[in-house]
C-alpha cells in the first residue's frame, strides 16, 4: 500500500455510488494501481509531494533574491520587477504569477 495525493478528482469505489477523493486529499491505494496513477501524472506519492513544495518553496527564493539584484531600470510602469530581467538573473523561465508571488514576499521582507 502506498499514500498518494490525487492531482485531479479521482472516483473509487462502486461506480453507480463512487467515493470522489478531491485534489490535495491524501488516500492509501495499492502500490500497483498507485504506480499507475502517478504514472499518467493524477497523483503524486506523498514523499514527492514534500519534495515538490520544498522544490517550489527553493524556487521563490531564488526568484525573490534576483528582485533583490534587479537596478531600478528593471521595473516596469506598474511597479513591478520585469519578468525577463529575473529570468536573465536566474537563468529559468517563470511566469508573471510567480514574479508577483515572489514580489510580495519581497516586499514583505523589505518592511521588516
Amino acid at each position: 500500500m502506498m499514500t498518494i495525493i490525487p492531482l485531479v478528482t479521482l472516483s473509487t469505489g462502486d461506480p453507480l455510488s463512487p467515493t470522489l477523493i478531491r485534489p490535495g486529499e491524501t488516500y492509501t491505494i495499492d502500490d500497483e494501481e498507485g504506480r499507475s496513477l502517478i504514472e499518467r501524472q493524477f497523483a503524486i506519492a506523498i514523499d514527492e509531494q514534500r519534495t515538490q513544495s520544498s522544490s517550489q518553496s527553493d524556487h521563490l527564493d531564488a526568484i525573490v533574491d534576483a528582485i533583490a539584484e534587479l537596478p531600478e531600470s528593471a521595473y516596469g510602469k506598474n511597479g513591478k520587477p520585469d519578468v525577463k530581467a529575473i529570468q536573465n538573473i536566474i537563468e529559468v523561465e517563470i511566469t508573471a504569477s510567480q514574479r508577483d508571488e515572489a514580489w510580495l514576499a519581497f516586499q514583505k521582507l523589505s518592511e521588516k
